[in-house]
């Protein structure tokens, strides 16, 4: 616990459950690969941001109690066990993303952005994902087949908007146009169609 910033600038490793605080609005930056799969590692630092995007880091389980901007890379598969932000960015290099416990974020624009390198996994259910008025959630992974959605629906209610044929390398969340929450997949749907030799007499 710091009552200002945090910098890791070498590589950490975490034997056990591991929790990182900041006050007064103190930011955590690790700049060297973290390996904390023995436990959760907890981010707490109120309204500061944490970034841990060196492409080694290997999470098992982050949870944040409390965060400003929230930036996360791993290496490998990566659990979220709930988060209260500002804006969360978390991205796997390979793996999944699973969602255990609800994620509420505060910031406008692209509010939360999940990218998984194979299957998004909400074990939450509806709720799983909070946004504000004028922010948005974007989910990316490979298909429809792999992910489970578990009932995350578009604004008001409706039915979320799918978009197909995008990655997050190749369509970063900037690119994304289309307005509302989405779930975004490398997958592009093929529609097969064979005429069945129909005729008729007029």
């Amino acid at each position: 616990r710091t009552s200002g910033n945090q910098t890791y600038a070498g590589s950490v490793t975490t034997s056990g459950p591991t929790a990182l605080r900041t006050t007064a609005g103190g930011a955590i930056s690790a700049t060297g690969a973290v390996n904390a799969t023995a436990g959760t590692l907890t981010l707490d630092t109120g309204g500061g941001a944490a970034t841990f995007n060196n492409v080694a880091n290997d999470f098992g389980t982050v949870a944040i109690t409390s965060g400003g901007t929230v930036s996360l890379v791993d290496a490998n598969a990566l659990t979220l066990a709930g988060a209260s932000i500002d804006t969360l960015q978390a991205r796997t290099l390979t793996g999944d993303v699973t969602v255990s416990a609800g994620i509420t974020a505060t910031g406008a624009g692209n509010s939360i952005v999940l990218a998984a390198a194979q299957d998004f996994v909400n074990s939450v259910g509806a709720g799983a994902l909070t946004v504000p008025v004028g922010g948005r959630w974007l989910v990316y992974s490979t298909s429809p087949a792999g992910s489970t959605e578990n009932g995350l629906t578009g604004a008001a209610g409706s039915a979320l908007p799918r978009l197909y044929n995008r990655t997050f390398g190749g369509n970063p969340p900037a690119s994304i146009t289309e307005p509302g929450n989405h779930l975004i997949y490398s997958a592009q749907p093929a529609l097969t169609v064979t005429p069945d030799n129909k005729s008729k007499v007029y």
